[in-house]
Protein backbone atom coordinates (compact mmCIF):
# COMPACT_ATOMS: atom_id res chain seq x y z
CA UNK A 1 0.00 0.00 0.00
CA UNK A 2 1.38 3.47 -1.34
CA UNK A 3 1.00 5.88 1.80
CA UNK A 4 -0.24 9.27 0.49
CA UNK A 5 -0.51 12.59 2.69
CA UNK A 6 -2.97 15.39 2.03
CA UNK A 7 -1.48 18.89 3.36
CA UNK A 8 -2.87 22.70 2.71
CA UNK A 9 0.49 25.22 2.44
CA UNK A 10 -0.75 28.54 3.83
CA UNK A 11 -1.09 30.20 0.28
CA UNK A 12 -3.54 27.56 0.23
CA UNK A 13 -2.46 25.17 -2.64
CA UNK A 14 -3.43 21.61 -2.33
CA UNK A 15 0.01 19.49 -1.42
CA UNK A 16 -0.05 15.25 -2.07
CA UNK A 17 2.92 13.64 -0.89
CA UNK A 18 3.37 10.36 -1.68
CA UNK A 19 6.34 8.55 0.15
CA UNK A 20 8.32 6.28 -2.00
CA UNK A 21 11.80 4.99 -1.57
CA UNK A 22 13.74 6.44 -3.96
CA UNK A 23 17.35 8.42 -4.42
CA UNK A 24 15.46 10.76 -6.40
CA UNK A 25 12.23 13.29 -5.72
CA UNK A 26 9.52 13.65 -8.71
CA UNK A 27 7.37 16.95 -8.06
CA UNK A 28 4.41 18.26 -10.56
CA UNK A 29 2.44 21.68 -9.77
CA UNK A 30 -0.85 21.24 -11.66
CA UNK A 31 -3.25 24.27 -12.77
CA UNK A 32 -6.31 23.95 -13.51
CA UNK A 33 -6.16 26.77 -15.84
CA UNK A 34 -6.08 26.01 -19.58
CA UNK A 35 -5.83 27.16 -23.11
CA UNK A 36 -9.91 27.50 -23.20
CA UNK A 37 -9.08 30.24 -21.28
CA UNK A 38 -6.72 32.43 -23.16
CA UNK A 39 -5.98 33.49 -26.74
CA UNK A 40 -4.91 30.47 -29.30
CA UNK A 41 -1.56 29.59 -28.14
CA UNK A 42 -0.94 32.02 -25.74
CA UNK A 43 -1.00 29.87 -22.66
CA UNK A 44 1.64 27.46 -24.73
CA UNK A 45 3.69 31.08 -25.47
CA UNK A 46 3.61 31.94 -21.56
CA UNK A 47 4.89 28.27 -20.80
CA UNK A 48 8.01 29.16 -23.08
CA UNK A 49 8.41 32.44 -21.56
CA UNK A 50 8.57 30.31 -17.98
CA UNK A 51 11.52 29.50 -18.62
CA UNK A 52 13.16 32.43 -19.32
CA UNK A 53 16.39 33.57 -18.86
CA UNK A 54 17.33 29.78 -18.55
CA UNK A 55 20.54 31.15 -16.84
CA UNK A 56 18.82 31.87 -13.72
CA UNK A 57 15.33 29.13 -14.81
CA UNK A 58 18.20 26.16 -14.68
CA UNK A 59 20.93 27.16 -12.37
CA UNK A 60 19.76 24.60 -9.38
CA UNK A 61 18.38 21.92 -11.66
CA UNK A 62 21.68 21.72 -13.77
CA UNK A 63 23.87 21.32 -10.98
CA UNK A 64 21.74 19.18 -9.29
CA UNK A 65 21.80 16.55 -12.25
CA UNK A 66 17.85 17.22 -12.50
CA UNK A 67 15.26 17.56 -15.18
CA UNK A 68 12.78 20.32 -15.99
CA UNK A 69 9.92 21.07 -17.90
CA UNK A 70 6.31 22.11 -18.47
CA UNK A 71 3.24 21.40 -20.84
CA UNK A 72 -0.15 23.24 -21.33
CA UNK A 73 -3.59 21.64 -22.49
CA UNK A 74 -7.41 22.43 -22.89
CA UNK A 75 -7.48 22.38 -19.23
CA UNK A 76 -4.46 22.89 -17.23
CA UNK A 77 -0.56 24.01 -17.27
CA UNK A 78 1.73 21.63 -15.36
CA UNK A 79 5.35 22.50 -14.03
CA UNK A 80 7.26 19.56 -13.01
CA UNK A 81 10.96 18.61 -11.97
CA UNK A 82 13.08 15.77 -10.98
CA UNK A 83 15.65 15.76 -9.08
CA UNK A 84 18.11 13.94 -6.55
CA UNK A 85 16.00 14.20 -3.16
CA UNK A 86 17.98 16.23 -0.90
CA UNK A 87 17.43 19.18 -3.76
CA UNK A 88 13.60 19.16 -3.46
CA UNK A 89 13.63 22.96 -1.86
CA UNK A 90 16.06 23.98 -4.55
CA UNK A 91 13.10 22.48 -7.09
CA UNK A 92 10.76 24.48 -4.38
CA UNK A 93 12.94 27.49 -5.29
CA UNK A 94 12.78 26.75 -8.72
CA UNK A 95 8.98 26.78 -9.26
CA UNK A 96 9.15 30.17 -7.13
CA UNK A 97 11.45 32.09 -9.48
CA UNK A 98 8.99 30.26 -12.81
CA UNK A 99 5.92 31.88 -11.21
CA UNK A 100 7.17 34.70 -9.42
CA UNK A 101 10.24 36.30 -10.54
CA UNK A 102 10.72 35.16 -14.70
CA UNK A 103 8.09 37.76 -16.08
CA UNK A 104 10.56 40.36 -14.87
CA UNK A 105 12.96 39.62 -17.25
CA UNK A 106 10.22 39.50 -20.20
CA UNK A 107 10.58 42.09 -23.10
CA UNK A 108 9.16 42.62 -26.17
CA UNK A 109 11.90 41.98 -28.03
CA UNK A 110 12.17 38.53 -26.10
CA UNK A 111 8.49 37.73 -26.66
CA UNK A 112 8.77 38.26 -30.62
CA UNK A 113 11.78 35.90 -30.52
CA UNK A 114 9.25 33.20 -28.48
CA UNK A 115 6.34 33.98 -31.17
CA UNK A 116 8.80 32.76 -33.73
CA UNK A 117 9.82 29.48 -32.16
CA UNK A 118 6.37 28.84 -31.02
CA UNK A 119 4.84 29.47 -34.76
CA UNK A 120 8.00 27.13 -36.28
CA UNK A 121 6.73 24.26 -33.84
CA UNK A 122 3.53 24.53 -35.01
CA UNK A 123 4.58 24.88 -38.77
CA UNK A 124 6.22 21.76 -38.37
CA UNK A 125 3.38 19.51 -36.83
CA UNK A 126 1.18 21.13 -38.93
CA UNK A 127 4.03 19.94 -41.73
CA UNK A 128 2.95 15.91 -40.56
CA UNK A 129 -0.22 14.55 -42.17
CA UNK A 130 -1.05 13.26 -38.87
CA UNK A 131 -0.35 16.62 -37.47
CA UNK A 132 -2.64 18.53 -40.20
CA UNK A 133 -5.54 15.96 -39.67
CA UNK A 134 -5.52 16.09 -35.49
CA UNK A 135 -5.91 20.08 -35.95
CA UNK A 136 -8.67 19.59 -38.66
CA UNK A 137 -10.68 17.08 -36.92
CA UNK A 138 -10.77 18.75 -33.93
CA UNK A 139 -12.38 21.85 -35.64
CA UNK A 140 -15.02 19.43 -37.38
CA UNK A 141 -15.82 17.57 -33.97
CA UNK A 142 -15.75 20.20 -31.18
CA UNK A 143 -15.94 23.23 -33.59
CA UNK A 144 -13.32 26.40 -34.37
CA UNK A 145 -13.34 28.45 -31.11
CA UNK A 146 -11.85 25.03 -29.85
CA UNK A 147 -8.08 24.98 -28.88
CA UNK A 148 -6.10 23.34 -31.24
CA UNK A 149 -8.14 23.82 -33.91
CA UNK A 150 -6.56 26.33 -36.27
CA UNK A 151 -3.54 26.65 -38.38
CA UNK A 152 -0.38 28.43 -38.47
CA UNK A 153 -1.84 31.38 -40.36
CA UNK A 154 -4.50 31.91 -38.21
CA UNK A 155 -2.73 31.71 -34.90
CA UNK A 156 0.27 33.91 -36.33
CA UNK A 157 -2.51 36.63 -36.67
CA UNK A 158 -4.45 35.49 -33.21
CA UNK A 159 -0.77 36.11 -31.86
CA UNK A 160 -0.48 39.89 -32.78
CA UNK A 161 -2.99 40.73 -30.37
CA UNK A 162 -0.79 39.08 -27.40
CA UNK A 163 1.41 40.99 -25.64
CA UNK A 164 3.31 41.66 -22.60
CA UNK A 165 0.77 42.70 -20.50
CA UNK A 166 -1.67 39.85 -21.60
CA UNK A 167 1.14 37.79 -21.09
CA UNK A 168 1.59 38.62 -17.49
CA UNK A 169 -2.17 38.68 -16.67
CA UNK A 170 -2.27 35.22 -18.04
CA UNK A 171 0.41 34.60 -15.29
CA UNK A 172 -1.55 36.80 -12.52
CA UNK A 173 -4.80 34.24 -13.18
CA UNK A 174 -2.02 31.14 -12.21
CA UNK A 175 -3.78 30.61 -8.36
CA UNK A 176 -2.54 28.40 -5.91
CA UNK A 177 -6.41 27.97 -4.50
CA UNK A 178 -6.57 26.04 -8.51
CA UNK A 179 -3.25 23.77 -8.03
CA UNK A 180 -2.17 20.70 -6.43
CA UNK A 181 1.55 20.03 -6.12
CA UNK A 182 2.47 16.63 -5.80
CA UNK A 183 5.67 15.33 -4.33
CA UNK A 184 6.64 11.58 -5.12
CA UNK A 185 9.78 9.68 -3.41
CA UNK A 186 11.93 10.10 -0.44
CA UNK A 187 9.92 13.37 1.45
CA UNK A 188 10.37 14.64 4.90
CA UNK A 189 6.46 14.59 5.64
CA UNK A 190 6.82 18.00 7.69
CA UNK A 191 5.93 20.32 4.33
CA UNK A 192 7.41 23.64 6.61
CA UNK A 193 10.92 22.03 5.96
CA UNK A 194 10.76 22.64 1.88
CA UNK A 195 7.45 24.29 0.73
CA UNK A 196 8.23 27.95 2.15
CA UNK A 197 9.59 29.22 -1.17
CA UNK A 198 6.02 28.55 -2.80
CA UNK A 199 4.14 30.07 0.10
CA UNK A 200 5.08 33.36 -1.73
CA UNK A 201 3.28 32.62 -4.38
CA UNK A 202 -0.48 34.36 -4.86
CA UNK A 203 -3.09 35.00 -7.88
CA UNK A 204 -6.57 36.01 -8.72
CA UNK A 205 -8.55 32.89 -9.34
CA UNK A 206 -11.13 32.80 -12.49
CA UNK A 207 -13.53 31.00 -13.94
CA UNK A 208 -12.90 28.74 -15.90
CA UNK A 209 -14.47 29.17 -18.88
CA UNK A 210 -16.96 26.67 -20.57
CA UNK A 211 -16.76 24.60 -23.72
CA UNK A 212 -19.64 23.02 -25.50
CA UNK A 213 -18.65 21.26 -28.91
CA UNK A 214 -20.52 21.62 -31.72
CA UNK A 215 -19.90 18.50 -34.09
CA UNK A 216 -20.17 18.62 -37.67
CA UNK A 217 -21.35 14.80 -38.10
CA UNK A 218 -20.73 12.95 -41.65
CA UNK A 219 -17.67 12.57 -43.54
CA UNK A 220 -15.38 15.66 -44.16
CA UNK A 221 -12.43 15.00 -46.94
CA UNK A 222 -9.26 16.92 -47.12
CA UNK A 223 -7.44 16.85 -50.37
CA UNK A 224 -3.73 17.44 -50.01
CA UNK A 225 -2.42 15.29 -52.86
CA UNK A 226 -0.64 12.45 -50.47
CA UNK A 227 0.10 8.84 -51.43
CA UNK A 228 -1.36 7.25 -48.00
CA UNK A 229 -5.22 8.07 -46.81
CA UNK A 230 -5.40 9.32 -43.19
CA UNK A 231 -8.35 8.62 -41.12
CA UNK A 232 -9.47 9.73 -37.71
CA UNK A 233 -13.06 9.33 -36.76
CA UNK A 234 -14.45 10.68 -33.66
CA UNK A 235 -17.72 10.79 -30.91
CA UNK A 236 -18.38 13.11 -28.42
CA UNK A 237 -19.01 10.99 -24.62
CA UNK A 238 -18.54 12.18 -21.55
CA UNK A 239 -16.34 14.19 -18.81
CA UNK A 240 -13.33 13.24 -16.58
CA UNK A 241 -15.45 12.79 -13.82
CA UNK A 242 -17.82 10.43 -15.49
CA UNK A 243 -18.12 6.93 -14.37
CA UNK A 244 -18.48 5.69 -17.93
CA UNK A 245 -15.34 7.24 -19.14
CA UNK A 246 -13.50 4.33 -17.49
CA UNK A 247 -15.66 1.79 -19.61
CA UNK A 248 -14.88 4.01 -22.48
CA UNK A 249 -10.82 3.57 -21.94
CA UNK A 250 -11.54 -0.21 -21.61
CA UNK A 251 -13.52 -0.19 -25.24
CA UNK A 252 -10.49 1.70 -26.59
CA UNK A 253 -8.14 -0.87 -25.28
CA UNK A 254 -10.25 -4.19 -26.92
CA UNK A 255 -10.53 -2.13 -29.82
CA UNK A 256 -6.79 -1.15 -30.69
CA UNK A 257 -4.68 -1.56 -27.77
CA UNK A 258 -2.16 -4.19 -29.07
CA UNK A 259 -2.02 -7.23 -31.39
CA UNK A 260 -4.68 -9.30 -30.65
CA UNK A 261 -7.40 -5.99 -30.21
CA UNK A 262 -10.24 -6.49 -32.49
CA UNK A 263 -9.59 -3.33 -34.95
CA UNK A 264 -5.52 -4.74 -35.37
CA UNK A 265 -6.48 -8.16 -35.90
CA UNK A 266 -9.15 -7.12 -38.39
CA UNK A 267 -6.61 -4.22 -40.80
CA UNK A 268 -3.59 -5.13 -40.19
CA UNK A 269 -2.94 -9.29 -39.37
CA UNK A 270 -6.21 -10.20 -41.62
CA UNK A 271 -6.96 -7.68 -44.41
CA UNK A 272 -3.18 -6.16 -44.42
CA UNK A 273 -5.29 -2.94 -44.85
CA UNK A 274 -3.45 -0.83 -42.39
CA UNK A 275 0.09 -0.86 -40.78
CA UNK A 276 -1.36 0.81 -36.85
CA UNK A 277 -4.71 1.49 -35.88
CA UNK A 278 -5.13 3.29 -32.34
CA UNK A 279 -8.92 3.83 -30.31
CA UNK A 280 -9.02 6.94 -27.58
CA UNK A 281 -11.01 7.98 -24.74
CA UNK A 282 -10.32 11.75 -24.55
CA UNK A 283 -11.88 13.39 -21.58
CA UNK A 284 -11.85 17.64 -20.36
CA UNK A 285 -13.94 18.97 -17.98
CA UNK A 286 -16.92 19.40 -19.22
CA UNK A 287 -17.15 16.71 -22.23
CA UNK A 288 -15.32 14.15 -23.61
CA UNK A 289 -14.64 12.38 -27.24
CA UNK A 290 -13.48 8.86 -28.49
CA UNK A 291 -11.30 8.68 -32.10
CA UNK A 292 -10.05 5.68 -33.80
CA UNK A 293 -7.26 6.73 -36.28
CA UNK A 294 -5.70 4.65 -39.15
CA UNK A 295 -4.04 5.10 -42.32
CA UNK A 296 -4.09 3.00 -45.47
CA UNK A 297 -4.41 3.01 -49.38
CA UNK A 298 -6.10 5.68 -51.16
CA UNK A 299 -8.53 2.95 -52.76
CA UNK A 300 -9.49 1.15 -49.50
CA UNK A 301 -10.68 4.14 -47.65
CA UNK A 302 -14.45 2.65 -47.76
CA UNK A 303 -13.09 -0.49 -47.08
CA UNK A 304 -11.22 -0.04 -44.10
CA UNK A 305 -14.53 2.67 -42.30
CA UNK A 306 -16.65 -0.01 -43.00
CA UNK A 307 -13.93 -2.62 -41.63
CA UNK A 308 -14.03 -0.17 -38.02
CA UNK A 309 -17.70 0.39 -37.96
CA UNK A 310 -18.57 -3.48 -38.41
CA UNK A 311 -16.83 -3.91 -35.23
CA UNK A 312 -18.41 -1.30 -33.14
CA UNK A 313 -21.77 -2.88 -34.11
CA UNK A 314 -20.91 -6.17 -33.07
CA UNK A 315 -19.95 -4.64 -30.08
CA UNK A 316 -23.53 -2.92 -29.76
CA UNK A 317 -25.33 -5.77 -31.17
CA UNK A 318 -23.34 -8.86 -29.10
CA UNK A 319 -20.85 -7.33 -26.39
CA UNK A 320 -17.81 -8.24 -25.96
CA UNK A 321 -16.38 -12.08 -24.71
CA UNK A 322 -15.51 -12.58 -21.33
CA UNK A 323 -12.09 -13.23 -22.06
CA UNK A 324 -11.60 -10.32 -24.12
CA UNK A 325 -12.72 -8.04 -21.07
CA UNK A 326 -10.53 -10.04 -18.37
CA UNK A 327 -7.49 -9.28 -20.51
CA UNK A 328 -8.10 -5.92 -21.03
CA UNK A 329 -8.95 -5.55 -17.20
CA UNK A 330 -5.64 -7.35 -16.65
CA UNK A 331 -3.63 -5.45 -18.75
CA UNK A 332 -5.03 -1.86 -18.14
CA UNK A 333 -4.51 -2.45 -14.32
CA UNK A 334 -0.77 -3.66 -15.05
CA UNK A 335 0.33 -0.86 -17.44
CA UNK A 336 -1.06 1.46 -14.37
CA UNK A 337 1.66 -0.27 -12.07
CA UNK A 338 3.72 0.21 -14.87
CA UNK A 339 3.17 3.43 -14.53
CA UNK A 340 3.45 4.02 -10.69
CA UNK A 341 7.24 3.25 -10.53
CA UNK A 342 8.20 6.00 -12.83
CA UNK A 343 7.78 8.40 -10.15
CA UNK A 344 7.32 11.71 -12.61
CA UNK A 345 4.16 9.88 -14.00
CA UNK A 346 2.99 8.77 -10.68
CA UNK A 347 3.25 12.54 -9.90
CA UNK A 348 1.13 13.78 -12.17
CA UNK A 349 -1.61 10.97 -11.79
CA UNK A 350 -1.67 12.17 -8.11
CA UNK A 351 -1.67 15.62 -8.89
CA UNK A 352 -4.51 15.17 -12.14
CA UNK A 353 -7.10 12.83 -9.46
CA UNK A 354 -6.79 15.39 -6.58
CA UNK A 355 -7.71 18.71 -8.64
CA UNK A 356 -10.54 16.67 -10.61
CA UNK A 357 -11.99 14.09 -8.17
CA UNK A 358 -10.95 15.65 -5.15
CA UNK A 359 -9.17 12.52 -4.13
CA UNK A 360 -5.40 11.92 -4.34
CA UNK A 361 -5.90 7.94 -3.75
CA UNK A 362 -8.70 7.99 -6.73
CA UNK A 363 -6.09 5.49 -8.50
CA UNK A 364 -6.18 2.68 -5.65
CA UNK A 365 -10.20 3.39 -4.14
CA UNK A 366 -11.58 3.91 -7.32
CA UNK A 367 -10.24 3.33 -10.63
CA UNK A 368 -8.72 0.18 -10.31
CA UNK A 369 -11.63 -1.42 -8.39
CA UNK A 370 -14.00 -0.18 -11.14
CA UNK A 371 -12.03 -1.53 -13.42
CA UNK A 372 -11.93 -4.89 -11.85
CA UNK A 373 -15.80 -4.91 -11.35
CA UNK A 374 -15.94 -3.92 -15.05
CA UNK A 375 -18.59 -6.04 -16.66
CA UNK A 376 -19.58 -6.78 -20.15
CA UNK A 377 -23.07 -5.30 -20.00
CA UNK A 378 -21.13 -1.64 -19.18
CA UNK A 379 -19.01 -1.90 -21.91
CA UNK A 380 -21.85 -2.68 -24.49
CA UNK A 381 -23.64 0.07 -23.10
CA UNK A 382 -20.93 2.76 -23.43
CA UNK A 383 -20.60 1.71 -27.06
CA UNK A 384 -24.33 1.71 -27.68
CA UNK A 385 -25.03 5.25 -26.33
CA UNK A 386 -21.71 6.75 -27.73
CA UNK A 387 -20.69 4.96 -30.62
CA UNK A 388 -23.75 5.21 -33.39
CA UNK A 389 -22.45 5.81 -37.02
CA UNK A 390 -25.14 8.68 -37.01
CA UNK A 391 -22.94 10.23 -34.28
CA UNK A 392 -19.66 10.21 -36.02
CA UNK A 393 -17.40 12.73 -37.39
CA UNK A 394 -14.81 11.27 -40.03
CA UNK A 395 -12.38 13.13 -41.09
CA UNK A 396 -9.74 12.02 -44.52
CA UNK A 397 -7.05 13.64 -45.42
CA UNK A 398 -5.75 12.36 -48.61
Amino acid sequence: MVEIERKKAHNNLDVVIAHRQAFSVAAELLILYGERNTKEEALHLLEHLLFKPEDKTFEIVKKAGGMLNAKTSQDSISIYFWMPAEHIQGGMKTLKFILLDSNKYWTDELIKTEKSILLQELREYWSQPEGMLNILFRRKLLGKDFPDTKDPSEIEEELKTVDLKYLRKILSELSPEISCLSVVGSVCSDINEWISPLEEWEGVKVKIRKLEPKPEYGTHKFIKNLPTAYIKLGFITVPYNNEDNIYLKLLSSILAAFPTSRLYKKLRLERGLSYYVMASQHSSLDFGYFSISTATKLTKVDEVINIIFQELEKIIDEGVSEEELDEVKKWTIGSIKLLLDTLTSFASLIAEHTLIHNNPRYLFDVLIPKIKKAKIEDIQKVAKEYLQRDKCVICILS
